[in-house]
């Protein structure tokens, strides 16, 4: 399952770099492949950016 986040390419970039974020460049990120653990970090990264 996908997800398509409103995000550009700048912000795409930030979560790289300052989070170890990877999602496309579209901003489509890959949820099935997501552990327990994983979703409160995504999300406090995700939210300024939102």
């Amino acid at each position: 399952m996908f997800a398509m986040l409103p995000i550009d390419h700048d912000a795409v970039q930030a979560l790289r770099r300052d989070h170890a974020i990877y999602i496309t460049d579209d901003g489509r990120a890959n949820l099935a492949g997501l552990q327990h653990w994983m979703i409160e970090p995504l999300m406090a990264a995700l939210t300024p950016l939102l």
